[in-house]
């Protein structure tokens, strides 16, 4: 799926606009929806579901527990309509954008209770969505989307072939030694709107790579890299939110490098980021999905604008390859 960016209509927006024009209004929605806090507690390791490559979580929203992808490229809270359905809510008529950049209409309600791994985050404005066709090509119940408005207050660490996602307080209070050991590589981060984005070192050029949880390839701006340096090993779908699917070609290009990880090749998947770029305002050359991640345990530190990698520990690996050659 693609990175789910919000466009809100803010001449329609009662919310937004109740909230940043009128001190009454905002007084009666704190009363009426209290903002609940982040808990304090001590790091907790969640399990992650992975469906394909898409890192799921537990949580549990307005009362209703299930699954929801953990997703750092997207901007919102999104929830699935077909189980989130309040009829009383007040509604306010927004659009999301889908992978190939046309928006889907959508609806944007506030929640009344968030609660994540032993967290109570804080209630936010809600995407209403319909995954029905995202959950159709899973073949899984997908109850929601956690974006960056969720993600940017925590603490975490994704170990995504371990299968652990570890949170902890809000980032304000933690270090990303806090989450276990020290780590062994971090870098700067930049960002887009809501999209966090580094820059790497692929072919010998110099890209803007977003760091994206809720994509499964690693995608690249088919015109920032020679013809000459891309092999090619065929086509692959990728399925958006809606019910579209568009075959792009896959491949690899060598030398990677991205803070202290170099890598011979890079596996990824040639396509036109050209409408997200323009939603954007931005120039990104390329996204880094889980394809890069499931080899790497790692987080974002929105506070510190700062990447955070730790190494594996290499005596389960040797003894994983000890088996496998058994």
């Amino acid at each position: 799926m693609k990175v789910g960016i919000t466009r809100t209509q803010l001449a329609g927006s009662l919310i937004d606009h109740l909230q940043a024009k009128s001190l009454f209004a905002l007084l009666l929605i704190t009363t009426l929806f209290p903002l609940k806090h982040w808990s304090q507690t001590t790091p907790v390791a969640l399990p992650i579901k992975l469906v394909g490559k898409l890192p799921f979580v537990e949580a549990t929203v307005n009362g209703i527990t299930g699954h929801f992808l953990f997703d750092t490229g997207a901007e919102k809270l999104v929830l699935n309509s077909r189980y989130f359905n309040n009829a009383d809510a007040i509604a306010v008529s927004t659009e999301i954008m889908g992978f190939d950049g046309e928006p889907i209409p959508s609806t944007l309600e506030w929640t009344e209770s968030i609660r994540l791994g032993g967290l109570d985050l804080p209630n936010v404005n809600a995407m209403m969505l319909d995954l029905a066709p995202m959950e159709a090509v899973k073949k899984t119940p997908i109850h929601g989307i956690i974006g960056h408005d969720l993600i940017r207050g925590i603490s975490w660490k994704m170990d995504l072939e371990g299968r652990v996602l570890t949170i902890g307080l809000a980032s304000r209070y933690l270090t990303a030694g806090a989450l276990g050991e020290p780590p062994a590589d971090s870098f700067d981060l930049k960002f887009s709107g809501h999209l966090p984005y580094a820059f790497a070192n692929l072919a010998g050029k110099r890209l803007r790579l977003a760091l994206d949880t809720g994509s499964e390839r690693n995608l690249l701006q088919s015109t920032v890299i020679p013809a000459d340096q891309f092999s090619q090993r065929g086509k692959i779908k990728i399925a958006g939110l809606d019910k579209t699917a568009t075959q792009l070609p896959a491949g690899y290009i060598p030398d990677f490098a991205i803070g202290l990880l170099l890598l011979d090749s890079l596996e990824v998947v040639l396509t036109d980021l050209q409408r997200m770029n323009h939603e954007l305002r931005s120039r990104l050359d390329g996204i880094l999905g889980n394809t890069f991640f499931i080899d790497h345990v790692f987080s974002i530190d929105y506070r510190r604008r700062k990447a955070y990698f730790w190494r594996k520990d290499l005596t389960l690996e040797v003894n994983e390859l000890a088996v496998s050659l058994n």
